[in-house]
């Protein structure tokens, strides 16, 4: 049996890479986020894309340590250097998933399934939403003709309409399948173009069940006793739509992808699996896959054109880790040359993770505007980004580190440009600096900032409120001015005013262009670990400050 670098705990601790890191404590303005720290094995060349790593990182394995990571499942996006911009701790519920930026009525959005997972049978329940810059929730999608969206598709369209994939179990006579006596549950695999429903596509109508390459006997895809249990024999997980109309679709348990007429809902064609309308050389195969779409860069002849695809070349019973079969020893993201006229495909470019990656399942390959390819391994626990001109990875990082990251994973990551303009207010702590007389550390953050370039701390009465800060009597003082630091910036001050308490503490904040974006609340210096005596803040602040005299 192969298995991937990735789930090889000996080889983690050949690596250094085994060991308790904690995901606490990274920011003490902020001590309730606690996302992952990226293990950034390749760090970012000059020549990656523009934007933001977006992720949305759960912990999928159960490796016997008890510290199976992350310890915040949440969606979250990344400066190349793995610090954090934003945690959606707060903002999304449940089980969250496939974050990406988009367009929505021409203004920038970001999208996200947020619901529920069955983690074993790898679908779900839920819905998707649309977050605008301020991170508000502006609208909620669901699946029309009351069906419920799973996980695998938010598509959200130039026209304002959203490509969902639906799982629905159906009771069909399944005997002829060499199902169980009692087998009657099958999985109707369908598609939507949403709002309101403008297309609707099924498996069940189009695909008949021979051609699943993992048998109802096997009991791999599902046993069709019950409804929970319900053969999975398409497994449909990507959805995409070209400009004449027709969708371009996924399907893992059939290894095929389909061109489905958007006019007759009839299938075109179909590339790979067992009634494959092109040959396939072997460079060029693929099973198991994820994430087909139809690059931007296609190729000036009529009858050929371009496709992308996640090629896990593996399977697994489920989500958890458990090793069932392989295609190849590494899963690739692959770009395929498609000839309608003689019915070729052929690899434009095939690349595999620095490590050699096998992913069970799971994965995407993001073409970005540069043409570099941005690949989310999916179970493997990985992202990378290949350069366009000679594939070579000028990025990689695991998306946990230590034993909290064994078996973190994200359905899929991407790199986007994204400008955040919290509405939330940013968070400031003062916290004295015992081994230095007077002084005080003042830790700022602000959860989805992307604009900030200085911070600025001021010094005013504790009498003060914002409102009487630009008065004579509560004029404040300009204690320190500093470039933003991370997430969280720390400034070092020595006034003996703030120390002793007769002084409280904000901060503003202002971008590159010198505007002032926001001023946080004013708060009073503090040891940082406080002593519980029944009561909150202001006494036991007069407490830590007494203590020092």
């Amino acid at each position: 049996m192969k298995t991937s670098l990735y789930w090889n705990p000996l080889v983690w601790a050949c690596m250094g890479l085994v060991s308790h890191i904690s995901a606490d404590d990274q920011f003490l303005s902020r001590p309730d986020l606690s996302p992952p720290r990226l293990n950034i094995t390749i760090p970012a060349a000059e020549d990656v894309g523009d934007g933001y790593i977006f992720l949305c990182p759960y912990g999928g394995l159960n490796s016997g340590t008890g510290f199976d990571g992350p310890e915040q499942t949440a969606c979250y996006i990344f400066r190349n250097d793995g610090d954090l911009v934003w945690s959606s701790l707060g903002h999304l519920s449940g089980w969250a998933a496939n974050m990406q930026a988009r367009s929505f009525r021409g203004k920038p959005v970001i999208t996200v399934y947020q619901g529920a997972i069955d983690g074993f049978r790898g679908h779900g329940w839920g819905q998707a939403a649309i977050l605008n810059e301020h991170y508000d929730t502006i609208a909620t999608i669901r699946a029309g003709n009351h069906k419920i969206m799973s996980i695998h598709e938010f598509n959200l369209l130039q026209s304002n309409s959203a490509l969902v994939e639906i799982y629905q179990p159906t009771p069909i006579d399944l005997t002829r399948f060499n199902g169980k006596k009692d087998a009657k549950w099958i999985v109707d695999a369908i598609f939507q173009e949403t709002g309101d429903v403008l297309f609707e596509w099924s498996s069940l109508d189009h695909v008949p069940p021979t051609e699943s390459v993992i048998s109802l006997s096997s009991g791999y895809a599902g046993g069709g006793v019950n409804s929970t249990d319900a053969w999975d024999y398409f497994h449909l997980n990507s959805v995409e739509k070209d400009d004449h109309g027709d969708y371009l679709i996924s399907g893992r348990h059939t290894s095929t992808v389909y061109k489905i007429s958007g006019k007759t809902g009839d299938i075109v064609w179909r590339l790979g699996g067992p009634n494959s309308n092109f040959s396939v050389p072997p460079g060029a195969t693929f099973g198991f896959q994820h994430d087909a779409r139809w690059p931007a860069e296609q190729p000036t002849e009529a009858h050929t054109q371009h496709i992308s695809l996640f090629d896990n070349a593996a399977r697994s019973n489920g989500h958890q880790g458990n090793y069932t079969e392989s295609a190849h020893d590494r899963s690739s993201a692959k770009v395929l040359r498609l000839d309608t006229k003689s019915w070729k495909a052929s690899v434009v470019k095939s690349v595999s993770a620095p490590d050699h990656l096998l992913a069970l399942s799971q994965g995407n390959a993001q073409t970005l505007s540069n043409s570099n390819i941005f690949v989310g391994w999916g179970q493997a626990g990985a992202v990378t980004e290949f350069r366009a001109r000679d594939d070579k990875p000028i990025f990689h990082a695991y998306l946990d580190s230590g034993d909290i990251g064994y078996g973190v994973q994200s359905y899929r990551a991407f790199r986007f440009p994204w400008t955040g303009k919290p509405r939330e207010s940013p968070a400031i702590v003062a916290l004295l600096d015992e081994s230095h007389e007077d002084g005080t550390s003042v830790h700022v953050s602000w959860n989805g900032d992307t604009e900030t370039a200085t911070w600025k701390v001021y010094a005013t009465a504790p009498s003060c409120t914002p409102s009487s800060w630009r008065l004579w009597s509560c004029r404040a003082r300009l204690l320190q001015e500093t470039k933003r630091a991370g997430f969280e910036t720390v400034i070092h001050i020595a006034d003996g005013a703030v120390t002793s308490g007769l002084s409280t503490v904000y901060a503003e904040a202002f971008d590159a262009g010198g505007r002032k974006l926001v001023t946080t609340a004013a708060v009073t210096a503090s040891r940082r670990l406080r002593t519980y005596n029944g009561h909150r803040t202001q006494e036991q602040q007069t407490v830590a400050v007494d203590e020092l005299k």
